[in-house]
């Protein structure tokens, strides 16, 4: 657990916080974000992919529409079928190809 409320301690999850050390963030980073997701809300992860943009480094944020913080265990098939696809292209490009920049971008799927 945290030992102090935000409200009390907000050094302390600064401290935590990603976006408090995105200057060091080299590593490309696959941001993957459900939009429903309350124990992480979609404003944290649209927050570090703006600094990470500004400061350009190789960063894709997904947003995944309808899904919670459970996405990769409890979410719905195909979109965890989907999440699991753009996980392996991300790794696919930059670890096994070696390659530098940004993937192409997942292709749609009609519907979804």
């Amino acid at each position: 657990g945290f030992r102090t409320p935000p409200v009390g301690g907000p050094g302390f999850y600064r401290e935590m916080s990603p976006i408090g050390h995105a200057e060091r963030i080299r590593t490309p980073l696959l941001i993957q974000h459900g939009e429903k997701d309350i124990r992480t809300t979609i404003g944290q992860a649209e927050a570090l992919f703006t600094i990470l943009r500004s400061l350009k480094r190789p960063v894709r944020l997904v947003r995944v529409p309808e899904e919670t913080h459970e996405l990769t265990r409890s979410g719905t098939p195909f979109r965890r079928a989907a999440n699991l696809e753009v996980v392996r292209d991300w790794f696919q490009h930059f670890l096994v190809e070696g390659k530098r920049g940004l993937p192409p971008l997942p292709k749609a799927r009609a519907g979804k």
